[in-house]
């Protein structure tokens, strides 16, 4: 598995490269910063190697896009009708 400052310092920088971060600061309800990621270096009694995966990479647990919402809006075409139940 990656280290957390190799996979802000290629894959994240790669993406927000194609696709900026929007312009605001990206903070919880108490005004707290919101990483790019959270790892098993953030967690205790955390197995990253069976549990986790980081965005865009399979098991896909954080998701598809590297960069998940933070660049570009997603669209949720199975709550908008256009596909079936």
């Amino acid at each position: 598995m990656k280290d957390k400052r190799r996979w802000l310092a290629e894959d994240y920088r790669e993406a927000t490269e194609r696709h900026p971060e929007r312009g605001y600061p990206f903070r919880n309800l108490s005004d707290l910063p919101i990483d790019p990621i959270y790892t098993h270096q953030d967690l205790e009694g955390f197995d990253p190697e069976t549990q986790l995966a980081y965005p865009g990479e399979y098991p896909f647990t954080r998701g598809v896009q590297t960069t998940m919402y933070r660049g570009k809006l997603w669209t949720m075409r199975m709550f908008a009708g256009l596909g079936t139940a």
